[in-house]
């Protein structure tokens, strides 16, 4: 069985980001400017509204402003962007 994977690209305060997710959430962030970006996969779907929630939390805030979250993935993204003034895809997110 194949598995349906979406993706886009935005820009966002830590720069260029590209999403992407099955149906199950979010499966992949990864930072386009950096040297270890990758082509992406051949069959992703170009479709960013089963992202609109994960892009929607790629705007500026202020960490100690951001809605607090017990999850595993929410931890993460706060501590790796603790200091930068962002709060980057935060809340893992399931297509709809």
């Amino acid at each position: 069985m194949t598995r349906t994977v979406w993706f886009t690209e935005i820009d966002s305060p830590a720069g260029p980001l590209r999403l992407a997710a099955d149906a199950e959430g979010l499966r992949h962030l990864e930072f386009l400017s950096s040297s270890r970006a990758r082509p992406r996969p051949a069959d992703w779907v170009d479709d960013p509204a089963p992202l609109a929630e994960a892009v929607g939390s790629c705007a500026t805030t202020s960490p100690a402003t951001a809605a607090p979250s017990t999850s595993r993935s929410s931890r993460r993204a706060r501590s790796s962007s603790a200091g930068s003034g962002t709060s980057c895809c935060a809340s893992p997110t399931a297509p709809r």
